[in-house]
C-alpha cells in the first residue's frame, strides 16, 4: 500500500477539539474536490488493481477551519456502464507541471482534469473519481442555442437548440487546449436541423446530403476514385450528365452503347474510329456527308455480290483522230484501285 499525505495540520496543536489520525483515515466520508496529478496505467508498477487506469488526485479540505491540500493516490475512475459489452471510460488529463501545482495547493491555476472523489467503505485507500467539474479557467459553451457540448483531445461535438449536431477535428491538444499542430485539422461531420448531413474538411473536398432538396454532392480539389472488386452500377431515371476536360473509358473486356432513342456523336476536331474489323448496318437509309469523302481500301466493293452494280459510271478517253485532231471516247469500263465519287 502506500504511504499517505499528511496535511499540514497535523504539525499544528490540537485545539479543543481532539484530532484523530485514524478517524481521517477510515471515517472519510464527504466529497471531495481536487485535481489530477498524476496517472498510472495499468502496467505501471505503482498501479494496484492492474485492472484499469489509476490517478493521483490532489484534494482540498478544510482542516480546524482552513483548506488544506491532501493527496490520494491509487484512485480509480466510475465508469458510466459498467458492463464487459457495455463500456465508456477516457483518459483524464494531468497539468504540464504537477510537481507546480502540488507545491501551489491551489485548483485555480492548473490545467488538468477537475474531478470529484468519493471514498468506499469512508476509506481514504479506496477513492472513487464519481464525476468532474467545470474547470475555472474554462468558458461554458452551453447558451440558449447550444443544449450540449464536448472535446476530447481535439475532437469537439456541439448539440444545439434546433436538434442539429456538428463534430469537428482539430488534432491532438495541449492540456490547456491549444493545438499541437496548427497544420491540421478542420475536418467535420454535421447534421442540419432538417436532417441533412455534410462531412467535409473545411476546404473544397465535401460529401453533402441534402434532406430537402433530395440531392448527393460530391466535390474535391483533385482526384476523385471510385474502386470496387465487383460491378458499378448507375441507374438514373432522368438524364445524365458529363462536363470534363477529357474523357478516356477502357475497357479488358467489351464495351456496348445501347440506347432506345436517338444517338449522337459530335466532335469539334478530329473523330478518328479504329478497330481490327468493323460492321456498320441500318435499317434505313446511311447518309454520309462532307466537303470531301475518301474510301481507301487494297479492296473496295460497293453493292451487293453476284447483283447490279450499285454504282455505274462512264468512262471518258482522249485520243487523236484523223489530221491530228483531238477525239473524246465514252464507254462504260472498269474502276481503277483508286475510285474518287464525286461531282
Amino acid at each position: 500500500m502506500f504511504e499517505p499525505f499528511l496535511p499540514s495540520s497535523l504539525l499544528e496543536v490540537a485545539s479543543s477539539e481532539a484530532f484523530s489520525y485514524g478517524d481521517r483515515l477510515h471515517n472519510n466520508s464527504s466529497l471531495r474536490i481536487g485535481c489530477i496529478i498524476e496517472v498510472l496505467p495499468p502496467d505501471s508498477e505503482d498501479n494496484i488493481s492492474k485492472l484499469c487506469y489509476e490517478y493521483t488526485v490532489q484534494a482540498i479540505q478544510s482542516s480546524n477551519g482552513q483548506p488544506n491540500s491532501v493527496i490520494y493516490k491509487n484512485v480509480m475512475s466510475s465508469d458510466a456502464w459498467g458492463g464487459i459489452a457495455d463500456f465508456f471510460e477516457f483518459q483524464k488529463r494531468i497539468p504540464k507541471d504537477s510537481k507546480k501545482v502540488s507545491r501551489s495547493g491551489s485548483l485555480k491555476d492548473q490545467v488538468g482534469s477537475i474531478v470529484l472523489v468519493l471514498f468506499l467503505d469512508s476509506s481514504s485507500e479506496k477513492g472513487v473519481i464519481i464525476g468532474s467539474l467545470q474547470h475555472p479557467s474554462r468558458k461554458s459553451k452551453l447558451s440558449k442555442d447550444v443544449f450540449a457540448a464536448g472535446a476530447l483531445n481535439g475532437i469537439e461535438w456541439l448539440v444545439n437548440a434546433d436538434g442539429s449536431f456538428s463534430l469537428v477535428f482539430k488534432g491532438e491538444t495541449n492540456a490547456d487546449g491549444k493545438q499541437v499542430d496548427t497544420k491540421v485539422g478542420g475536418s467535420n461531420f454535421t447534421i442540419g436541423k432538417d436532417g441533412s448531413i455534410q462531412i467535409g474538411d473545411n476546404s473544397k473536398e465535401a460529401i453533402k446530403i441534402d434532406q430537402t432538396n433530395k440531392t448527393i454532392g460530391i466535390s474535391s480539389e483533385k482526384d476523385l476514385s471510385l474502386s470496387t472488386d465487383a460491378n458499378i452500377n448507375v441507374t438514373a431515371k432522368a438524364n445524365g450528365n458529363f462536363n470534363i476536360k477529357d474523357l478516356v473509358i477502357k475497357a479488358s473486356g467489351a464495351a456496348n452503347l445501347e440506347a432506345t432513342g436517338e444517338v449522337s456523336i459530335k466532335s469539334g476536331g478530329n473523330l478518328g474510329v479504329k478497330a481490327a474489323s468493323m460492321d456498320i448496318q441500318s435499317d434505313g437509309s446511311v447518309k454520309i456527308k462532307g466537303m470531301e469523302v475518301k474510301i481507301e481500301g487494297t479492296s473496295v466493293s460497293i453493292g451487293a455480290a453476284g447483283g447490279t452494280p450499285a454504282v455505274t459510271m462512264l468512262t471518258k478517253s482522249l485520243g487523236i483522230g484523223f489530221a491530228g485532231t483531238p477525239v473524246i471516247s465514252s464507254f462504260i469500263g472498269s474502276f481503277s484501285s483508286s475510285v474518287k465519287i464525286g461531282s
